[in-house]
């Protein structure tokens, strides 16, 4: 499986084909066309592909795919539309289609990390499948991502996403779960963590450690954008329906004259919405460099040099707009 993490929303399409079993075979050798084709959309951020459900006659895949842009998600089902319609002959029902939008990246995700001996590869891989089979039935289920060893390597990473930090607790703490991971503990120890913790939904995981930005890089980057953003409504928004402007004590704009609570509650839902949604995707990708959890350490002292520079020449300008205008 293949995938990108990136900060913005993600628009995700499955659809579960049915496929005669005396058809595997075809069904292998053209679904990395299709898969190409759909690769191929721009917003395209990865893809997956899991056979499910075996059955007498049929076995059920899901096949899963990513994109950056609703206009992408749609412009792969119509691909996978017309080509399952030219496969019909390896079906043994219609494919069956759905379509999510996960705008929001605070879903909790539980990562599972195992280094695994190659020889072991392949037990771990059934024991692995026990698990995954029952946390999709589990209440508030929302995917999972599994990650082989590169070449050379020996680690496997497992990503389960839920609706809920609540349904996850709920899982983890699964009589069933605790059972099958057992018989894994038994084969070879893995590390268990949660995603995101802090300012996680703004920031990178590297997706072959699954090691998230440090917290102190997450706190310095949104301490820079946060104090500039809060001056800058406080000299506008705030004044403007609050007590308006004055220089050197002398009223330039009466404003709205509103009550503090109003004002500091529009301050706060403005600064919510552009910090949000504009200002930490534009400072987060320009300080990918730094923020990239595997960052050197040149690197990371130069972000550091930067922000401290960045934090100095902020407290400056706004101490002394403040000071000019008398506030």
């Amino acid at each position: 499986m293949t995938t990108a993490t990136a900060p913005q929303a993600i628009y995700s399409l499955t659809v579960h084909v049915f496929v005669r079993n005396d058809q595997e075979a075809a069904f292998h050798d053209r679904l990395p066309a299709i898969n190409g084709r759909c690769a191929g959309v721009s917003g395209f951020l990865g893809m997956g592909a899991d056979a499910d459900q075996p059955g007498p006659q049929s076995t059920r895949w899901a096949l899963s795919y990513k994109f950056a842009s609703t206009q992408g998600r749609d412009e792969c089902r119509g691909i996978l539309d017309q080509a399952f319609s030219a496969e019909s002959d390896l079906l043994t029902a219609p494919p069956v289609f759905d379509a999510a939008d996960r705008g929001d990246q605070r879903r909790p995700v539980e990562v599972i990390t195992a280094h695994i001996p190659p020889a072991q590869g392949e037990h771990y891989a059934a024991l692995r499948e026990e698990v995954d089979t029952i946390v999709a039935a589990a209440p508030g289920f929302v995917s999972l991502e599994v990650y082989p060893p590169a070449s050379g390597d020996d680690t496997w990473v497992t990503m389960v996403t839920f609706d809920s930090q609540q349904n996850l607790d709920a899982w983890y703490a699964s009589p069933k779960r605790k059972a099958v991971v057992a018989k894994i503990h038994a084969l070879a120890p893995d590390e268990v963590r949660t995603l995101p913790t802090g300012f996680g939904q703004w920031f990178s995981v590297n997706a072959v450690g699954m090691v998230q930005t440090p917290a102190w890089k997450q706190a310095m980057t949104v301490l820079a954008v946060l104090f500039a953003m809060v001056s800058v409504l406080n000299l506008t928004v705030g004044d403007a329906v609050g007590q308006g402007w004055t220089i050197d004590g002398q009223p330039i704009y009466r404003g709205l004259g509103l009550p503090f609570p109003i004002v500091v509650f529009i301050g706060n839902a403005l600064g919510t919405i552009l910090l949000t949604w504009v200002l930490m995707p534009i400072v987060t990708r320009l300080l990918a460099w730094w923020l990239d959890p595997g960052a050197t350490r040149r690197q990371t002292i130069t972000g550091v040099v930067l922000l401290l520079i960045i934090y100095v020449v902020e407290v400056t300008i706004f101490t002394t707009i403040f000071r000019t205008l008398g506030i």
